[in-house]
């Protein structure tokens, strides 16, 4: 017989109490320094016995040999250094799970009947894993195979636990997509229901932390008690995927054709508004109409930013089709070894939108400053051909009159 014993941060330690024999004895042991709760009390066949009965089970071809015995346990004493009674706990109303079953209860003491399964068996209280399955979520084909009260029985680390499917999930992350499947539960409701069948089995082995400061979680558990833990660091497994040759290769080119895009935008735009693809006729042609050097300068900036308008749309159309692209890229490279989960185009579209608007306020405060010097440059140009228009029509007055 062994005492499972929690202490306050959550570990269980077996106590070893003794054997019991065919007749009434006390069974006990000195507790250890600190403040502890009684998890469960745990019986084990003698190991002489587990050992013969396990040797006689692999010769014997008839079914596998088990005894069965019954005992009853109770009440549960502590006693101080005098002998004095400290507390006393009362067994009449626990539970027998595994190798043990509880026949009936009394006040204090609890009968019990115990089979040599080579499994132990746990005397404990009443857990709300008895009467409430554990809530999980599963793949769409474990949920399939579940019964129609979405009820299904499940082992874990060898121990059965009893869930309820309360919803489905497509995937999970770690999880290959040829694997037979996958259940997900809490991990305090998990490592209830698996220490109400075996105290301690509950204890977790492995831990996702998330936190905002990756650098000192990578120096806490590089020393101290935390030494011993594998660890594996998001960060760390994101700049190994940066430092890919495919992960380089595929930025460097969207890198290349944004600055050759941009360049050829703008050298563009400079031509076609302010260089050799400007028409001078047509702003001649609108002097002579009589349109003013404020009138020009609107009309170029209209211009200008028809153009800017029509540039940043096209490059969002080529960012798109870019990041797709690239996307492409990383999936062919992605052959040999297939991505999980599979790999989705995700648009920054918000940031497009906000480099977007940055050029075209860029584009309109260089194009307001262009279309100034622009116009104030024709209007300088028409005034002396308006002033020669003007004297020849004096001219032609004169004459007219004499």
């Amino acid at each position: 017989m062994t005492a499972d014993l929690r202490d306050a941060s959550g570990a269980v330690r077996g106590l070893r109490l003794g054997a019991a024999g065919p007749t009434a004895r006390t069974v006990g042991a000195r507790l250890p320094a600190g403040r502890w709760e009684v998890e469960a009390l745990e019986l084990d066949e003698p190991a002489g016995l587990a050992a013969t009965n396990g040797h006689q089970n692999a010769e014997n071809v008839a079914a596998g040999t088990q005894f069965a015995a019954g005992l009853t346990v109770g009440p549960l004493t502590a006693l101080g250094r005098t002998g004095a009674r400290l507390e006393s706990v009362e067994l009449g109303g626990w539970r027998g799970v595994g190798a043990a079953g509880v026949t009936r209860g009394g006040a204090q003491a609890a009968a019990i009947r115990f089979a040599t399964t080579g499994q132990p068996g746990v005397v404990r209280p009443v857990q709300p894993s008895d009467s409430r399955p554990l809530p999980v979520l599963v793949d769409p084909r474990t949920a399939g195979a579940a019964a129609g009260g979405r009820g299904i029985e499940l082992t874990v680390d060898g121990l059965p636990v009893f869930a309820r499917v309360v919803g489905v999930l497509r995937r999970f992350p770690t999880i290959a997509p040829d694997a037979a499947g996958f259940v997900v539960a809490d991990g305090d409701a998990l490592g209830a229901a698996l220490d109400a069948q075996l105290p301690g089995q509950g204890l977790a082995g492995e831990l996702w932390i998330s936190t905002r400061h990756p650098g000192r979680l990578a120096a806490a558990v590089r020393r101290g008690p935390l030494a011993g833990l594998g660890v594996s660091l998001r960060t760390d497994v994101e700049r190994r995927l940066r430092a890919a040759p495919v992960a380089r290769a595929v930025v460097r080119t969207l890198f290349a054709a944004t600055v050759v895009s941009g360049g050829l935008a703008v050298l563009g735009l400079l031509v076609a508004l302010l260089g050799s693809g400007r028409d001078p006729a047509v702003e001649r042609d609108l002097v002579e109409l009589g349109v003013g050097p404020r009138a020009l300068r609107r009309e170029l900036l209209i211009r200008l930013m028809i153009c800017a308008v029509a540039g940043v749309v096209a490059g969002w159309a080529v960012a798109v089709f870019l990041t797709r692209l690239a996307v492409a890229a990383v999936r062919a490279a992605g052959t040999i070894a297939v991505p999980r989960p599979p790999l989705v185009t995700v648009v920054p579209w918000g940031e497009l939108a906000v480099w977007g608007l940055v050029v075209l306020g860029a584009l309109g405060f260089a194009g307001l400053l262009a279309a100034r010097r622009a116009g104030s440059g024709s209007a300088a140009r028409s005034r002396p051909r308006g002033a020669g228009a003007a004297r020849r029509r004096a001219r032609s007055a004169r004459r007219g009159t004499v």
